[in-house]
């Protein structure tokens, strides 16, 4: 999301507050999800990927395939 404030006006023709223009980047397919391999979402993900639905029951299986079943935190 970005979002840019800008005056509504200058000082001598009006003094009504500011706009606010707020743009998302929306993906095909789902959520983009950022896959990071502590539980504290520290430095990088290990991994981006879009995730159709996040409904999620990994029971014993692999979070991350091949890297990590603990201690994972993922962010939509």
């Amino acid at each position: 999301m970005a979002t840019y404030s800008i005056p509504s006006g200058n000082a001598t023709t009006s003094n009504c507050g500011y706009y606010t223009f707020s743009s998302y980047l929306l993906l095909q397919g789902g959520l983009q999800g950022s896959y990071f391999t502590n539980r504290w979402f520290a430095g990088n993900p290990y991994t981006t990927k879009v995730d159709s639905t996040v409904n999620f029951n990994w029971g014993t299986g692999m979070i991350i395939p091949e890297v990590a079943s603990n201690y994972v935190s993922i962010v939509w």
